[in-house]
């Protein structure tokens, strides 16, 4: 199917829709279960993925029993694998009752490999519908400092693996948007050393604590940058991302090899997974690095962005 459009719009909006089809990750955050808590969508088929490397915690618990009193479907999956997801998606695409699907995607607690292989999946597969409404849900954590992230080191590598670079041979142009963690850009830069650098700062981010600690953490590599190699974006208006991005990418892509890497808000991330279900030859890589568990709480409504996808055949 083809991605024609997409827009931003409120989570009132989404409570008024009628939703076929509902997808969440129900993970050890406070936050995964905060959408179905805040909605009562009477979907046809709801999906909750679990985490075949989950921990025995509480709050993990407590999120099972409300989306199976919500009357999920719930399956234990693979953070890293996209064959697993790909097969829970083939239950759906085999679903005959509409021609048309409106379906949620809760990506809050969703690894980049779930919801970057649920919008390939969408994308790039003809399926038996007029038309897809995706409406993508992203709730927003309350702020938690650096420190309470301890992470092993990072190994960054291409989401994925089966893709081939199409534009190797071209010289490499890096789009890193940025978090707060410190020395994860210079890492990645003195990694794949690439020709040319752009950075995305989240400024506002959901959190004035987090834009002056990406601020702050990021200063040293910031410092050399050129003022048309850092873009600002709001995090919260994934328009305004996509328009960004998009006019960075297609400036470059005819003259460079574009790698993208997400260091920072999920919502970077979703606009990065959708630029390349329109140009596959961008690449998605990411900074893989186990965290150990901690609670992120919800802060806010979900920010909603309504994707809409057609059948080329029709």
């Amino acid at each position: 199917m083809e991605l024609v459009h997409g827009h931003q719009v409120s989570f009132e909006e989404l409570l008024n829709e009628n939703i076929d089809i509902l997808i969440a990750a129900c993970g050890s955050e406070s936050r995964s279960s905060h959408l179905i808590q805040l909605s009562n969508f009477n979907a046809y088929k709801k999906i909750a993925l679990l985490f075949k490397e989950r921990q025995d915690l509480d709050i993990l618990q407590l999120n099972e029993s409300i989306f199976k009193e919500k009357g999920f479907e719930c399956y234990e999956l693979s953070g890293d694998s996209s064959g697993e997801i790909m097969a829970v998606l083939d239950s759906i695409s085999e679903i005959k009752k509409f021609d048309s699907i409106k379906l949620v995607v809760d990506y809050s607690s969703m690894t980049k490999m779930w919801y970057g292989t649920i919008i390939n999946y969408f994308a790039f597969n003809e399926l038996d519908y007029k038309e897809l409404i995706v409406y993508f849900c992203y709730t927003p954590e309350h702020f938690v400092p650096p420190a309470a992230r301890k992470k092993n080191h990072p190994k960054p590598e291409p989401v994925f693996m089966n893709r081939p670079a199409i534009n190797e041979n071209k010289p490499l142009a890096l789009v890193i948007g940025l978090g707060y963690d410190e020395s994860k850009a210079e890492f990645l830069c003195d990694f794949l050393k690439p020709d040319d650098v752009y950075f995305f700062l989240p400024s506002p981010s959901f959190d004035d604590n987090y834009t002056r600690m990406a601020r702050s953490n990021n200063r040293k590599i910031l410092a050399d940058v050129k003022s048309n190699n850092l873009i600002l974006y709001s995090a919260k208006n994934i328009e305004e991302i996509d328009s960004k991005l998009t006019s960075l990418c297609l400036n470059l892509r005819l003259k460079y090899r574009i790698i993208l890497i997400s260091l920072g808000p999920k919502t970077f991330s979703l606009s990065s997974f959708l630029l390349n279900a329109r140009y596959p030859d961008l690449e998605i890589w990411n900074l893989s690095c186990q965290e150990y568990s901690f609670d992120l709480k919800p802060s806010g409504l979900p920010i909603v962005y309504k994707a809409i996808l057609t059948n080329e055949q029709d």
